[in-house]
């Protein structure tokens, strides 16, 4: 039977435990098809059913296709004849349903047969929410209206922004915490803010007298746009999958906030007091020549003092960072003796896996010696003997990846003093060279942060054959597209945390709070942009010498830390928000060596036999997800039915 499938789900629509997400790669296409074959562009496609048409002369099959205002029907099985219907939903007087056979009455009569009862009995039920939907949207249309008028008058009346406690008190966290300039606010939505493509940040929009401020807690990040500097704000109705959002361009840069609880609603209101504020921002001298918009971060807004490797440190974490400082300082000094004896032993030669080398990368690898074991340990020494041509002839081939990965150059540290100039010129360097020497892998996000580290402690070169180490031998299918080695990771961290904090996967689970939004970052990027600088480099060092299993380690050992914590939180977002500052926190590494050592024991065989276990399934839902996708999508552009498509892909 043919397999439903949900692109966009108004609310009124009722869910089912199977549709497929909106971004779900296979069911693009299928959206894609839909606009223009009924030339409805801005329409997004909820669902689509095989179907048949009952007409006078018999059944004829194709396609029936529900959006948020229209049932579409199309078929063009007859050579000499192509059948399409489009019906508004706002046309529809009934609907009803005869064993599978639907009839939709508006100034006519269609009825419709899909494959079964069940999905004509699905097609009943959305349509009649799609229905209830349309009358809903009328009521919210008059309410809008009204809100208009209210905001109309006001700036005709000349009324102040209102000041009630809790505008007062925003404002005093914009000026404070954030360190923004003094304005009076109008009003705040919460929202989310397009990054790039499908990477999305979650937070506020705060409306004052002179600007428009985005914040994202979670993300430490900052946008202000000046109403001086503001050249457009415009409503519109699709993009991506998203169904309806607004745009907001500069001079310079363009912005895209969609998730409103009401985007028809705060579109009217941006863009009335932008407009009305727009003459009085130009006439304001008092923000002097700050940018159209600035994108910074809590921490170049706290402080500038920076850790050894010039990461900057956030002011209200300045107590923590002295406090590992002086907890270490102690115990560098004997580690740099141990490890200065290491380096001129016989037993340095080839680094093998010892339990005293174990015990030494155990208590950190000294800042002197990191680039060279980092080297060594990863095998990264062995690559130039196992390929054919030198890094600067890699250097020298086209990448096919270029545009990729200069998108991603900027984001990487970008508070960081390295990365400037010459040292961006490095990092592209070493991702476009390796994307020339694995094009099957080409250029994976997270490689950019890999790289990014390497740099920081080891020269061009070797960050290039140490991270062809890592991608290929310590982390192998991380960073494909399908993501096979982070998937088989990710399912084998979810198994050991039921084994080690069984309690917290339960109160996950039961707030629905999936653990891999936040472990897969953890993985991928090696802890490197998720730990401070003192406690990602000691997991880096043990990384090099032991591989992934560490990774696994580190995990369990931080979710043990925070369990006690997470549990006292109700609300979702705030569990995430918790976890990355606790993380972000975390200046020393000795209560996650604590964790580890008394609670953390892992056997090498369990993890070797629960990843060849699990590869096999992720194996299989791989291929089922790639012939799934390659079936709709013929589906919508051959004659075959689906059942013959199975044969013909077996």
């Amino acid at each position: 039977m043919h397999r439903n499938r949900t692109l966009s789900d108004p609310q009124a629509i009722p869910k089912k435990k199977n549709y497929q997400s909106a971004s779900s790669p296979d069911l693009r296409e299928e959206n894609c098809i839909f606009g223009p074959l009924f030339s409805l562009p801005s329409e997004s496609l909820i669902k689509d059913y095989r179907c048949s048409i009952v007409t006078s002369k018999g059944k004829l099959p194709g396609h029936l296709y529900l959006s948020n205002n229209y049932v579409c029907f199309h078929s063009s099985r007859l050579a000499s004849q192509v059948i399409k219907h489009t019906i508004s939903i706002s046309s529809v007087s009934s609907i009803q349903q005869s064993d599978s056979i639907i009839k939709i009455t508006t100034d006519k009569e269609f009825e419709f047969s899909p494959d079964s009862k069940e999905d004509a009995h699905e097609v009943l039920n959305f349509v009649n929410a799609l229905i209830d939907n349309e009358k809903k949207n009328d009521l919210d249309g008059i309410l809008s209206e009204v809100e208009e008028l209210v905001i109309q008058t006001q700036h005709r009346l000349h009324l102040d922004p209102l000041h009630s406690e809790k505008f007062q008190s925003v404002e005093l966290f914009l000026q404070n915490s954030l360190h923004l300039p003094s304005s009076s606010l109008i009003s705040e939505y919460v929202c989310v803010l397009e990054q790039s493509r499908f990477a999305f940040v979650p937070g506020r929009l705060y409306l004052t007298q002179d600007y428009i401020c985005f914040h994202s807690e979670l993300f430490e990040k900052i946008e202000i746009l000046f109403h001086s500097k503001i050249k457009s704000i415009e409503l519109s109705a699709y993009r991506l999958l998203i169904p309806r959002y607004i745009q907001i361009k500069t001079h310079t840069q363009k912005y895209i906030f969609t998730s409103f609880f009401d985007c028809k609603t705060a579109y009217r209101i941006l863009n009335e007091i932008w407009k009305s504020e727009q003459e009085k921002a130009r006439s304001k001298k008092n923000f002097g020549m700050m940018n159209t918009s600035l994108s910074l971060s809590n921490r170049n807004l706290a402080t500038d003092l920076e850790d050894e490797y010039g990461f900057i440190i956030p002011r209200e974490n300045l107590q923590k960072y002295d406090s590992a400082i002086r907890n270490t300082r102690r115990k560098q000094e004997k580690n740099k003796l141990r490890w200065s004896q290491y380096m001129s032993s016989p037993e340095s030669s080839n680094h093998k896996i010892t339990l005293h080398l174990i015990k030494l990368v155990w208590n950190g690898i000294p800042t002197d010696y990191r680039a060279e074991m980092w080297y060594k340990l990863t095998k990264g020494h062995m690559k130039p003997l196992n390929t054919n041509f030198t890094y600067e002839e890699y250097l020298e081939m086209d990448s096919s990846v270029q545009n990729e990965i200069d998108k991603d150059i900027p984001r990487t540290f970008p508070l960081h003093k390295f990365f400037q100039k010459l040292n961006k010129n490095k990092l592209r360097n070493v991702l476009e060279a390796y994307s020339n020497k694995n094009p099957a892998l080409g250029y994976c996000q997270s490689m950019n942060i890999l790289a990014a580290t390497l740099l920081l402690v080891m020269e061009e070169e070797r960050a290039f054959w140490t991270l062809s180490a890592i991608v290929e031998d310590k982390l192998p299918f991380y960073y494909f597209k399908n993501m096979k080695g982070t998937l088989i990771d990710q399912r084998v961290l979810e198994e050991l945390c039921q084994k080690h904090v069984p309690a917290l996967v339960n109160y996950f689970k039961k707030i629905n709070f999936p653990l891999s939004m936040i472990t897969t970052k953890w993985l991928m990027c090696i802890f490197v942009d998720c730990l401070p600088t003192m406690t990602a480099f000691w997991v880096f060092d043990r990384f090099c010498l032991l591989g992934a299993d560490v990774l696994f380690e580190v995990a369990l050992a931080i979710l043990k830390i925070l369990e006690p914590e997470i549990v006292k939180i109700d609300d979702f977002e705030d569990v995430m928000s918790f976890i990355y500052k606790s993380v972000s926190s975390m200046y020393e590494p000795r209560f996650i060596k604590k964790a580890i050592k008394t609670s953390i024991i892992l056997d090498p065989k369990d993890l070797y036999e629960r990843r060849q276990r699990i590869s096999a399934i992720i194996q299989k839902e791989i291929a089922e997800n790639e012939k799934n996708r390659d079936i709709n999508f013929l589906l919508s552009t051959t004659h075959f039915n689906r059942q013959v498509l199975k044969d013909m892909y077996e």
